[in-house]
């Protein structure tokens, strides 16, 4: 979807917008409508649930994982853990002789 640039993405202009391809498509080929969490799309949800009743939308539940990886890895003591993981993989990965004997372990 992509806005004309006078339109604000209000729950009903997406809405309007996501009605619009399913009757491109075919209505009657759809099940569900997945997007992101947004409250906005929410509004939209409903407006689409509204007019077709076979219609269930969901939440992206990878986006939905996304936003928390990225939530956590904005912790310090993450961070921290991240930096020094990434530094002993890199120690391993350029001394050689050193990540042979840890194998052998």
């Amino acid at each position: 979807m992509v806005s004309d640039g006078e339109e604000f993405h209000t729950g009903e202009w997406i809405s309007n917008k996501i009605i619009q391809q399913m009757k491109a498509i075919g209505v009657q080929k759809f099940s569900a409508v997945i997007t992101d969490i947004a409250s906005v799309m929410k509004s939209a949800w409903r407006r689409i649930e509204e007019k077709y009743s076979n219609v269930v939308c969901l939440r992206c539940n990878s986006h939905v994982i996304n936003l928390l990886i990225g939530d956590v890895l904005k912790i310090d003591e993450i961070k921290t853990i991240v930096e020094n993981s990434k530094m002993i993989v890199n120690y391993f990965k350029s001394h050689i002789q050193v990540a042979a004997k840890l194998k052998r372990i």
